[in-house]
């Protein structure tokens, strides 16, 4: 798969590089971030979660850090996809264990890699993901293909990106990153659809954690609910966040999920230090009180 070559503003450059925090362990995190995002926004996450001792990396995603006509440039999910898969056996030969955590176009690479490419991982976490769609996203799927629209205004910058990144981020991200490429998010979800979305779930064998708001066009408000009854992991951990939409970590319950997946990820490492198989199947609602 050819990607085309683009360069980085040096001004920009910390906005769009990779993040790589090395503990010296054997137990990898990584983080795909999701689409018109980049590495910088998960910053925080990174490090906290790199407080277990484990190595942490958030590498920038084909096609984004620069603006929205090169992430709008992309033909196919494929493309992301199949670098995904590249990155993920790469990190599979350097670590004994592995474990990824992806948002929105993130979590469709790691879920992609999952079911369609014959891989596997030791845990896996999905933020915002696709597949059992809210009702609305029918009418903007009709508008997409009667007005053949390629790109629409970016829908995931909302408020709370001012609070959770540097006003000089944001700023940026506004100027850069205006549109993005629907056409493209449109074929991949019709794509999945048509595959059959229950039999590809039903390849999902590690423990698996799965975090969706309520209030979002990709994923209905029972998303985890229906996830849960035909992935067939042993251990299944749901957390539904009442109001959040699909950018379901740009909430103010940004650090409640945070710590939700903190304790996910240390149970896991603990009980396969300990090689005690665990089975269990919790959902928990994150809501004002």
């Amino acid at each position: 798969m050819k990607y085309k070559i683009y360069t980085l503003v040096m001004a920009d450059k910390e906005f769009s590089q990779d993040l790589d925090i090395n503990n010296g362990s054997n137990v990898c995190v990584f983080l795909f971030h999701g689409l018109s995002a980049t590495p910088y926004e998960l910053k925080t996450w990174a490090e906290k979660i790199a407080d277990l001792k484990v190595d942490v990396k958030v590498p920038l995603l084909p096609y984004h850090g620069v603006d929205s006509d090169l992430l709008c440039s992309v033909d196919s999910a494929d493309e992301f996809y199949e670098w995904g898969r590249n990155y993920i056996e790469n990190l599979k030969i350097k670590y004994q264990t592995v474990i990824g955590l992806g948002i929105s176009l993130g979590a469709g690479t790691i879920f992609d890699f999952l079911v369609n490419k014959g891989g596997n991982l030791d845990a896996a976490i999905f933020l915002g993901t696709g597949g059992f769609a809210a009702k609305e996203l029918g009418l903007l799927t009709w508008l997409v293909r009667i007005f053949n629209l390629k790109t629409i205004k970016n829908p995931f910058i909302n408020e709370f990106d001012k609070l959770l990144v540097p006003l000089e981020y944001y700023n940026w991200k506004m100027k850069n990153f205006p549109k993005v490429p629907v056409k493209m998010l449109m074929n991949a979800l019709y794509q999945q659809k048509k595959e059959g979305i229950n039999e590809k779930l039903a390849r999902i064998n590690c423990p698996v954690m799965l975090i969706n708001g309520t209030a979002g066009l990709l994923t209905n408000r029972n998303s985890v609910k229906q996830y849960f009854e035909v992935i067939s992991a042993k251990k299944k951990y749901g957390l539904v966040v009442e109001g959040a939409t699909h950018t379901v970590h740009k909430s103010k319950f940004n650090e409640q999920i945070l710590e939700h997946i903190i304790k996910f990820i240390s149970e896991f490492l603990d009980s396969k230090e300990s090689k005690a198989e665990t089975e269990s199947r919790i959902i928990t609602t994150l809501k004002d009180d």
